[in-house]
């Protein structure tokens, strides 16, 4: 038995024979079928099919696809690939040269963030060069196998089919990348940074991933083969427990689910969601040229709403920016998108924007229990301006003879300045949500996507835990409930010390529900 460390990549374990992935590829050998126009068509296709299959079950993942989408379609990529192509270049060195060149040009911004798309331009590269030649990437590989490659790219993951790939394992790659993000989003097991496992195995060798310890196991002996066997069989038997858990001191904790799409409520309640913490609204304004009206939203809101059968629905208005990019709502280039115009800040600036999605989710109101959540607020005033326009939609709504209950209006926690000032916006909001992914990175100044910086994001440090602290104390003062809805609340070993600071609704992407709910029914943290 041969144990090879890493870092942990995508929580969970995994036990099969391995696959190359590199055996999964059409062959650089392979005859070149089909002009680029074809190629480039079925590129676009597989990248929009990727998206609403990922956006099904991590809606805000999916966005990864609407990116590369945007790129691919990008003039100056495909201009580069025409031109060496009009010189006479072969179409796939006309490819993988025009990627090269774009490449060298996204290496050298300072934005880590931009630097970081230049594996997503590789992931293009890739894909249109494989859509030359027949079959596409993603081939079938026996059932229930470890996906094993020097890198695994976004499309990769995507593409990955539950009931073939039990996880997955790579020389490169880290726990910060968007493979690794979508990965744990679908929930595949895996490990990245084994630097040379590639080296170590044949195809068909047996595997153990363990992808929260960062550990793999090849041709494990028959005791570890057992032990880990043993914790997949338990997994695999999970039950879906059905309304909230109680910890075993006797704490009770809500547990419910982030969605991203008009049907993601089907989902959560067959994983046992006892609400939902976040709808990303984002997936109404994707791929399209014009804003939808407010009545198209309120078709969406309303349908999530009569799914969930009762349960509380939180409405997230729509988080965009530059870094987010909308055809139907375009907005000058930033030289740094993650610190500038988005979230709130867009919205309030835009009412012709806002109102509407705002009276959208009010009116859904009527179809069962909503509520309103703006993203990135950073101070007291924007919150307080936020809730004065949605209060004044809600009154001339209700002039107009519509019924609309009470409706909770509530903010994220995403940036250090209004975890700081919980106190005061606990008073005003009638609940938080403490967005970890983005306070996490912007408490340490480093971009969780930037593999350079990645370990300086460590959810359990000091500096985290305190500001979730102060939030959570801030909402028990104050008599408001407090929630957790990033990638914190389902890491395994990030949980208790959630549940320790006095969190009690955890929301997370449903496929992480009954293994969340069984953890917290076992803790006794007294």
């Amino acid at each position: 038995m041969l144990k090879l460390t890493g870092m942990p990549g995508s929580y969970g374990i995994a036990i099969g024979k391995a696959v190359l992935g590199e055996d999964l590829r059409p062959s650089a050998q392979a005859e070149v079928s089909l002009p680029f126009e074809e190629a480039l068509r079925l590129a676009r296709d597989d990248l929009i099919r990727l998206r609403n299959e990922v956006a099904a079950h991590a809606p805000h993942e999916a966005e990864i696809f609407s990116a590369q989408l945007l790129m691919l379609d990008d003039p100056m990529l495909q201009g580069g690939i025409r031109r060496r192509i009009a010189q006479g270049e072969p179409v796939e060195k006309a490819i993988s040269g025009a990627i090269a060149e774009l490449t060298r040009l996204f290496r050298e911004l300072k934005d880590p963030l931009l630097r970081e798309r230049q594996t997503d331009l590789e992931d293009i590269g890739r894909r249109l060069s494989g859509r030359l030649r027949k079959p596409p990437l993603s081939a079938c590989p026996p059932e229930q196998g470890i996906l094993v490659a020097r890198e695994l790219f976004p499309s990769d993951i995507a593409g990955m089919n539950p009931e073939q790939y039990a996880g997955f394992a790579t020389d490169l790659g880290t726990p910060t990348s968007h493979a690794a993000i979508l990965a744990r989003s679908l929930g595949f097991p895996g490990v990245f940074g084994l630097k040379d496992i590639t080296r170590y195995l044949r195809p068909g060798d047996i595997l153990i991933i363990d992808g929260t310890a960062g550990a793999v196991y090849l041709d494990p002996d028959r005791e570890t083969l057992r032990r880990y066997a043993s914790r997949t069989e338990d997994t695999a038997r999970l039950p879906i427990l059905r309304g909230p858990v109680m910890t075993a001191h006797g704490v009770l904790i809500l547990v419910k689910a982030n969605i991203g799409s008009a049907g993601g409520s089907r989902q959560a309640l067959e994983m046992g969601a006892d609400g939902i913490g976040v709808v990303r609204t984002e997936f109404l304004f994707q791929d399209r040229e014009r804003l939808p009206d407010e009545e198209e939203q309120l078709a969406a809101y309303r349908q999530i709403a009569e799914g969930m059968e009762g349960r509380p629905v939180i409405i997230r208005t729509l988080d965009a920016g530059s870094d987010k990019p909308l055809p139907c709502l375009p907005l000058e280039p930033e030289a740094n998108p993650a610190l500038g115009w988005r979230g709130i800040r867009l919205s309030l600036e835009m009412p012709d924007t806002f109102l509407p999605q705002v009276r959208a989710i009010l009116r859904a109101s009527a179809f069962g229990p909503v509520g309103v959540m703006f993203p990135m607020i950073a101070t007291l005033e924007e919150f307080l301006k936020a809730r004065e326009m949605a209060e004044s939609a809600l009154q001339e709504l209700r002039r107009q003879g519509r019924d609309i209950p009470p409706v909770p209006i509530g903010t994220m926690i995403e940036i250090p300045s209004s975890a700081l000032i919980a106190d005061a916006l606990a008073r005003e909001a009638d609940f938080l949500s403490i967005g970890t992914n983005d306070l996490i990175q912007y408490a340490f100044a480093a971009d969780r996507a930037n593999p350079k910086v990645a370990s300086l994001t460590d959810p359990r440090h000091e500096a985290v835990l305190r500001l979730i602290g102060m939030v959570s104390e801030a909402g028990r003062a104050h008599g408001k409930p407090v929630s957790v809805c990033g990638e914190m609340a389902a890491d395994p070993e990030s949980v208790p010390f959630l549940l320790r600071l006095g969190i009690t609704e955890l929301s997370v992407s449903p496929v992480f529900i009954p293994a969340l709910k069984r953890q917290i029914s076992k803790l006794d943290l007294v």
